[in-house]
């Protein structure tokens, strides 16, 4: 479905990572959909600050990157790419912006649709997103982000951690991704944790157990746990888990494509980075989406009260 006279869309992922191969795969999908080509401005934020060029292939990067002063000062006339919010046209030059904010892109799709056939058609259209989206009508939209991660140009010091990993544990394996410190609330109980991992076991054959967590303890227990069951728990040793450092950000993608190669994989449900880990693994295998029942949740964000209460009385 052409658009006549838009000429590129221009994404600008927000957020940490698998938010933003959410939002790239996604308008990668949308581009071939209108027929136009995909252009990036991968801007660094506090939560994901590792430049693309560690992440992706250098030449990949260097054929679609936009600058910073292109996009704020000639497209969208602002100097914060978190302004404006939701569904704007800039006339001036042409360019329509979508930031959907606390809403979500998918909630300004419809419109989109319909400021993209409204005269005069932008010529530029800049997505400033941390999701996933697709356009009405689109079949299947978390198989084409499935086709993206497939085809995507990883960059050689990712490739080279995660080759290591898998020229060790060659066999197939299951993936078990725990999310523990910022999804704590929703994070699933680890009996149904540990439930789900064995229901995959049997239903599979498999016991190689690869583990992602956002701890080194976490991993630790879990290894403790499952090895006493006969399972053959394993993970890639990374340099940091602080978020803000750029060597977390390998690391964290090294386990994304752990993963999401994984024939079967238990995950925290409400985390993007092991969803979007389910959707790139597709059919090699199921996979199930846990997170603590809703009582757990409020009972947690009680003691959460509770806890931050007492400190400020302290002080």
């Amino acid at each position: 479905m052409p658009v006549d006279g838009l000429q590129r869309i221009i994404i600008v992922p927000r957020n940490g990572y698998a938010n933003r191969l959410q939002a790239w795969a996604s308008a990668t999908a949308m581009g071939r959909q209108l027929q136009v080509p995909v252009e990036m401005l991968w801007a660094p934020q506090p939560i994901a600050p590792a430049p693309a060029e560690l992440l992706f292939d250098h030449d990949l990067v260097q054929r679609i990157s936009v600058s910073a002063k292109e996009v704020t000062e000639t497209l969208i006339l602002s100097g914060d790419l978190d302004e404006p919010s939701y569904l704007n046209r800039v006339p001036e030059t042409g360019t329509l912006i979508l930031s959907g904010d606390d809403r979500g892109e998918q909630a300004f799709m419809t419109s989109l649709v319909h400021e993209l056939a409204t005269p005069p058609v932008p010529r530029v259209l800049v997505i400033i997103a941390g999701g996933h989206f697709h356009l009405p009508g689109t079949k299947d939209p978390a198989g084409d982000r499935r086709n993206f991660y497939r085809d995507l140009a990883w960059s050689q010091p990712l490739l080279r951690k995660v080759n290591a990993a898998t020229d060790l544990h060659s066999e197939p394996y299951l993936g078990l991704h725990l999310r523990g410190t910022d999804r704590a609330v929703t994070a699933p109980q680890p009996r149904a944790v540990h439930k789900a991992v064995h229901t995959l076991v049997n239903r599979t054959g498999i016991s190689s157990l690869f583990i992602a967590a956002d701890t080194a303890q976490a991993r630790e227990q879990w290894r403790t746990a499952e090895s006493s069951t006969g399972l053959l728990p394993w993970w890639v040793e990374h340099d940091s888990f602080d978020r803000t450092q750029d060597d977390a950000a390998l690391g964290a993608l090294v386990d994304w494509i752990l993963l999401s190669r994984a024939s079967g994989l238990v995950y925290s449900a409400a985390s993007s980075f092991g969803h979007e880990a389910a959707v790139a693994m597709g059919e090699r295998g199921p996979a199930m989406g846990l997170h603590a029942p809703k009582i757990t949740q409020r009972a947690r964000e009680l003691r959460t009260l509770a806890k931050h209460g007492w400190r400020r009385l302290r002080r």
